[in-house]
């Protein structure tokens, strides 16, 4: 069970990682990433930021990009935010949003019992 210290660092993070994604990433038209959380290991040593990606179809493409600008928004994220060390950093997919998706889906073939 992460600490209140821990639940803060991860939420400062993921409003960072949110602004600087949107300040410094390039999306292609129509392609909406929004950051759903961020865990941070309790030696702040790693942290994973998961991210939610519409459309599916081009959640790899735009993973790529971010990777692609990974030191850049890094900078920027560490430059509000004071580290001993950086973090090392990685970008997840996070697919609860699809999961739930294709539970409801599920459920509304169901038929009715009256």
């Amino acid at each position: 069970m992460p600490t209140q210290r821990m639940r803060q660092i991860n939420s400062v993070l993921r409003d960072y990682f949110a602004t600087a994604l949107l300040r410094l990433v390039e999306l292609p038209p129509g392609v909406v990433v929004s950051v759903t959380k961020v865990h941070t290991t309790a030696d702040l040593h790693y942290c994973t930021v998961f991210l939610s990606i519409v459309p599916d179809d081009q959640a790899g493409s735009a993973l790529e990009l971010i990777r692609r600008r990974n030191p850049d928004i890094i900078a920027d994220v560490v430059g509000h935010i004071t580290f001993r060390g950086v973090p090392r950093f990685r970008y997840e997919l996070d697919d609860i949003e699809r999961q739930a998706s294709k539970i409801e889906r599920l459920l509304d073939s169901l038929p009715e019992n009256q």
